[in-house]
C-alpha cells in the first residue's frame, strides 16, 4: 500500500498537485491533469484510500497508512460540504494572505474587481478570463457582495 500511495499522490505524476512548490504543502486533484490521466485513476486512488481507511479501522496488523496530506477543501468535498473561502487559509495560505485578506479588510467601492478570474500561463501571459457566474465580467464586487464573490472564487479554485 505504501509504495502505491506514494506513487499515486506524488505530484510529479500530475494526478495530484499542490498550490505551492513546497513539498510539505497539501495535495488535491489536479484540475489541469494531462489527457492521458483518466478519471479511472482517481477512482482507483479513491478505492485505495477507502481500503486503507477500512483496514485501519480493524486495527492491529491491518493498519494501513496513506502518506498523502489532502487539502481541507478536497476532504470537505468528499463528505459533501460546499466550498467556502475560509478553506484558502489552510489550502493556499499565500493566496489567502495576499488576495482574500485584502478583499475582506478593504473597501471595495473604489476597486475595479469583477466576478471573473484571470488565468495566466507560466510565462505570465493572460490565457483566458473565467466568469465566476453568468455575466460575471460585468458584475462589480462591492462591500455587500464580496463574501459571495470569495465563495464563488473558492468554488472555482478549490473544487
Amino acid at each position: 500500500f505504501e509504495l502505491i500511495c506514494k506513487a499515486l499522490f506524488d505530484t510529479t505524476n500530475q494526478l495530484f498537485t499542490r498550490f505551492s512548490d513546497n513539498n510539505q504543502a497539501l495535495v488535491h486533484p489536479n484540475p489541469n491533469r494531462p489527457a492521458h490521466l483518466r478519471l479511472k485513476m482517481y477512482e482507483f486512488a479513491g478505492r485505495l484510500v477507502g481500503k486503507c481507511l477500512y483496514e485501519s479501522s480493524l486495527g492491529g496488523a491491518y493498519k494501513q497508512l496513506v502518506r498523502a496530506r489532502f487539502t481541507r477543501s478536497f476532504l470537505a468535498q468528499i463528505i459533501g460540504l460546499r466550498m467556502h473561502y475560509k478553506y484558502f487559509e489552510t489550502d493556499d495560505p499565500e493566496f489567502y494572505k495576499s488576495k482574500v485578506c485584502f478583499i475582506l479588510n478593504n473597501d471595495m467601492s473604489e476597486m475595479e474587481l469583477v466576478f471573473a478570474e484571470e488565468k495566466y500561463n507560466k510565462s505570465g501571459q493572460l490565457e483566458k478570463v473565467v466568469e465566476l457566474m453568468t455575466g460575471g465580467a460585468q458584475t462589480p464586487v462591492t462591500n455587500a457582495n464580496k463574501i459571495f464573490y470569495l465563495n464563488l472564487l473558492a468554488q472555482y479554485r478549490l473544487a
